[in-house]
């Protein structure tokens, strides 16, 4: 679907090149494919270029901000101006699921979780049937250790869309937290049942959970296949999990980036795993996270 999203607004900035609006969403359509499974190629670049093309011809548009925050925040990785870029397109369109849902994710990157969590129940108030405005509400709840009401929101998704790959991804680790082991492996392998490109999760739950063989066997078998920027991402969480920092820091500077990668700097798991390696600070550098 994400394909032919592209592949229709193509046509339209094609056929009407002075149209703002269908550069502002081809940027958003980039970015959506930037996070996901599929091979990005120069995805975020091209969402870089629809973005200012946007502005350029139109700076009164909502999406029009909301693209060149997206932009700012997953591929130029300078979180504060993309903030004022939200709040700019929320001003705008108070109303915009989309926006506020990003913007929720830039707030839990700034620190500042209690924000992240009213802006992302904004995001699902404004689209309450998108599952994925419930369900990833869901993991902030479990970075803030409210572990029943990460569950509550799961099976709201679940309601909403059956084997939501999500739900499972944050039930798992919902469990992982809880040190429910057997349950989270359970919960990771339906996950890598409904949605093979997720089965890295599996790998590190094998891993925290001392069987590390079963966490090299799933890395050998996603090294067999085209490895997308989410499947490099898994990689070096999994690398990570086995302590082969090598490994891990190959696959995080995988290029081009995962929008993920920036998540890095604020992931007590890396930091825990990572810190005090010269290649982190490096990567952390790059990055620029705010002041604990």
């Amino acid at each position: 679907g994400l394909k032919k999203f592209i592949v229709y607004l193509n046509e339209v900035v094609q056929a009407d090149p002075g149209d703002p609006f269908a550069y502002a969403a081809l940027a958003i359509g980039y970015i959506d494919i930037a996070h996901g499974p599929l091979d990005a190629g120069d995805a975020l670049e091209k969402a870089e270029a629809a973005a200012l093309r946007a502005i350029k011809l139109d700076s009164t548009m909502a999406e029009v901000y909301t693209a060149l925050a997206l932009v700012t925040q997953y591929y130029n990785w300078k979180f504060d101006l993309a903030e004022k870029y939200f709040k700019k397109a929320l001003a705008l369109n108070p109303n915009s699921a989309d926006t506020h849902y990003h913007y929720s994710w830039g707030l839990f990157w700034l620190g500042r979780m209690e924000e992240a969590i009213a802006e992302h129940k904004l995001a699902q108030k404004y689209d309450p049937f998108d599952p994925g405005n419930t369900a990833w509400l869901g993991s902030l709840y479990v970075t803030a250790g409210k572990y029943d009401d990460a569950l509550l929101e799961c099976q709201k998704a679940f309601e909403m869309q059956k084997d939501y790959p999500v739900c499972y991804s944050v039930i798992g680790d919902c469990y992982m937290h809880q040190g429910k082991y057997d349950e989270a492996i359970e919960t990771f392998k339906k996950l890598a049942e409904v949605a093979p490109e997720w089965k890295f999760q599996l790998g590190c739950a094998y891993a925290v959970t001392g069987h590390q063989d079963e966490t090299r066997k799933i890395i050998a078998e996603v090294l067999k296949g085209d490895i997308t920027p989410f499947q490099a991402q898994g990689l070096a969480t999994m690398y990570a999990e086995i302590g082969d920092k090598e490994e891990a820091f190959k696959w995080l500077n995988h290029r081009p980036y995962h929008p993920w990668v920036p998540y890095v700097a604020c992931s007590p798991q890396f930091k825990k795993l990572l810190q005090g390696d010269p290649r982190y600070e490096e990567l952390l550098k790059k990055i620029n996270p705010p002041e604990e």
